[in-house]
């Protein structure tokens, strides 16, 4: 029976610890962004470290105006390099460079298009026509 007790104890410390290290987080994030928006929904916390990588780098390199297309092996390549990303595809995420002092890289918000307005499905399309363009 006693045995028991040390498990539970620790059960109880690493579940405080996991409310207070939460805390911690809104509380710092608190004063960047405003989080009235996210009461009761989940947000999904990811501490990275920024590391620089190029998808094309052959294609940067040539420094061109108007850049050409990838060839089958670059795309190959960049497939095999996207493969180790960590893909975000539902919910609000929070990204928090680690190298920087926590500091807040981007809050992203995953919205299914069905739920968009006439009037910003228009604006994405025009941001992405935009980027496209570039």
């Amino acid at each position: 029976m006693e045995a028991e007790r040390p498990k539970i104890r620790n059960l109880l410390k690493s579940f405080a610890r996991k409310r207070r290290r939460a805390a911690d987080r809104e509380s710092e994030v608190a004063l960047e962004i405003d989080t009235s928006a996210y009461a009761g929904t989940p947000v999904i916390w990811s501490r990275r470290r920024f590391k620089k990588c190029h998808l094309y780098p052959t294609i940067r390199q040539e420094k061109r105006r108007n850049p050409r297309p990838p060839t089958q092996d670059e795309l190959q390549q960049a497939k095999d390099k996207a493969s180790g990303f960590r893909k975000f595809t539902h919910g609000k995420v929070i990204l928090r460079d680690t190298t920087n002092g926590g500091e807040v890289i981007a809050v992203i918000e995953f919205t299914p298009l069905d739920e968009l307005s006439p009037e910003e499905k228009n604006e994405i399309n025009f941001v992405t026509t935009y980027l496209h363009q570039m």
